[in-house]
């Protein structure tokens, strides 16, 4: 029978990854330390509601997916099996998490001196109808597809990945990388414009994928890669607050069209000040876009 090492045992040897350690080696500690992080964290996430533990197990099974993804040739037989089921968990608490968000904006609605009493109390009879909603998810099975499906099923695959040529799979994975690096790089010109919403929301995916990308190779890569993970972060980060702005204009833009007419006018208010709040997001943005573009530039790798 395989022995994995505990969760606390992986971390310390993901620690000592050095850039002489061999892509093997790395595979089989990162992939199975992130199978681990998931399983840890998913009853806290699912049963309590926790936000930290909801936010860990959605990390880590975005690092899982680009671990194994950037390292599939050592898992030829299960690597899509291991993706499909860490695409699962994101997918599965997604719901949670956007119901987080708007609760979150709620509250600092509900507070914000610079709003009439009208919209005050509009943002707090829709944060107690989503506390309330909130509520009802925790624990619930269809609200996490996953459940009962637990990672550590894959940690004695994930742990033996077989030998490949070192040559051919130092090959693939540069390339996967550059490629992932490309696909940024194009969407930056466009999620420029202010009106390209939706561009702006593909290129925070493709900032997420290769800043995961580049966290599963940072032992290796070094400075070269902890810059740009943390100007990708930041990226990520403004462009969820432009997606997140633009997700709940179309919420209270739906509230709008309904009944009753009173409420028509807090809306509009909400919407013109979540507007001024996305033209904020995304002058942060611009304002970043130079040295996004330097980072998604791998030339050297």
């Amino acid at each position: 029978m395989i022995q994995v090492p505990s969760r606390s045992a992986l971390r310390k040897l993901a620690g000592s990854l050095a850039p002489d350690s061999t892509l093997r080696e790395a595979a089989k500690v990162l992939t199975s330390l992130q199978a681990m992080e998931i399983d840890a964290h998913v009853p806290a996430a699912v049963c309590r509601g926790d936000e930290g533990a909801l936010h860990d197990v959605r990390v880590a099974s975005r690092r899982l997916r680009a671990g194994v993804s950037l390292f599939r040739e050592l898992y030829p037989l299960r690597w899509t099996v291991v993706e499909d089921r860490a695409r699962e968990v994101t997918r599965g608490l997604r719901a949670a998490r956007d119901l987080d968000v708007r609760i979150l904006a709620l509250r600092r609605m509900r507070a914000g001196g610079e709003l009439s009493p009208d919209c005050r109390v509009l943002a707090r009879t829709l944060l107690f109808s989503a506390v309330r909603e909130r509520k009802t998810m925790l624990g619930r099975g269809w609200t996490v597809p996953f459940l009962g499906k637990r990672m550590a099923e894959f940690l004695p695959e994930l742990w033996r990945p077989r030998i490949a040529s070192m040559p051919a799979l130092e090959k693939t994975l540069t390339g996967r990388l550059r490629e992932s690096a490309r696909e940024a790089l194009f969407l930056i010109p466009s999620s420029a414009v202010e009106r390209h919403a939706g561009v702006q929301h593909r290129l925070r995916i493709k900032c997420k994928s290769l800043r995961y990308s580049l966290e599963m190779l940072e032992w290796r890569m070094g400075k070269e890669a902890t810059w740009r993970i943390a100007v990708l972060r930041k990226a990520q980060d403004v462009l969820g607050d432009i997606h997140d702005t633009d997700v709940f204009l179309e919420f209270i833009s739906s509230l709008e069209r309904l009944p009753p007419a009173a409420r028509k006018k807090p809306c509009r208010e909400l919407t013109a000040s979540l507007r001024e709040e996305r033209k904020r997001h995304f002058a942060a943005f611009l304002g970043l876009r130079a040295e996004l573009e330097r980072a998604a530039t791998l030339h050297n790798f």
